[in-house]
């Protein structure tokens, strides 16, 4: 990893909504919105999508459809509560 990637900086960033294992930010200097997805989040997309992958390799389409239909819906969802805070702030997806 670059060692300037690396450092620790701070900054200012606007928040829509409140602070959650998902908050709704944008940063500074971007034009579209994102999410604050906590590391443990992040570890059972990665756990899903490997159970996912087992099953595609075993020839197990409806297990491996089954997970995949669960991630859809959960990013479905959080795209959902972007806009959703964004239009609570009067403001709409760039």
């Amino acid at each position: 990893m670059n060692a300037q990637l690396a450092m620790k900086t701070y900054t200012t960033i606007s928040l829509y909504g409140q602070l959650g294992n998902h908050a709704v930010v944008r940063l500074p200097g971007r034009r579209h919105p994102g999410l604050i997805v906590q590391s443990d989040t992040v570890a059972g997309f990665i756990a899903q999508l490997q159970e996912a992958q087992v099953s595609l390799r075993a020839g197990r389409l409806p297990r491996a459809d089954a997970e995949m239909d669960l991630l859809i819906e959960v990013l479905q969802d959080w795209y959902a509560q972007i806009e959703e805070r964004l239009a609570d702030a009067g403001e709409a997806m760039g």
